[in-house]
């Protein structure tokens, strides 16, 4: 595979990364519940497309608890 493979799959990984960031801090900041567990949700599941990790672990239980809390 080489140098150049491994490269390549580092800037998915960063191409990946920037969006999957920036729906986790939208997610985070705002008020409304069913907007934010749908960021949350689309933020972990695009996490996971690109490699499993802690984010993801963190990500989808804060989405499926702010679609599911009442009040």
């Amino acid at each position: 595979m080489g140098m150049m493979g491994g490269f390549g799959y580092m800037t998915f990984s960063v191409f990946l990364g920037i969006p999957v960031l920036v729906l986790g801090i939208m997610g985070s900041l705002i008020d409304n519940r069913e907007a934010r567990g749908t960021l949350l949700l689309i933020a972990a599941f695009l996490f996971l497309s690109g490699f499993f990790g802690i984010s993801f672990v963190l990500l989808l239980p804060a989405g499926i608890f702010a679609l599911t809390k009442r009040n």
